[in-house]
């Protein structure tokens, strides 16, 4: 699991199964900066988040009419 301080940008990697369920409070070692860290849920499916339904089709013509 990769974490990116939201202040300076400082790169952590933390194991999963070390971060328990729900969030836990982290403070950055660079620049002290308090990150609430949120575990991924593991029953979502989060490989792809952006892409599009199949099912849901636009018709509309791009050049608006």
């Amino acid at each position: 699991m990769l974490v990116f301080c939201e202040e300076c940008g400082k790169r952590y990697s933390f194991p999963p199964e070390k971060v328990d369920p729900g969030s836990k409070k982290f403070r950055c070692r660079d620049c002290n900066f308090l990150m609430t860290i949120i575990p991924p849920d593991p029953e979502r499916d989060d490989d792809c988040p952006l892409s599009p339904d199949p099912a849901v089709k636009n018709d509309a013509p791009a050049d608006g009419g």
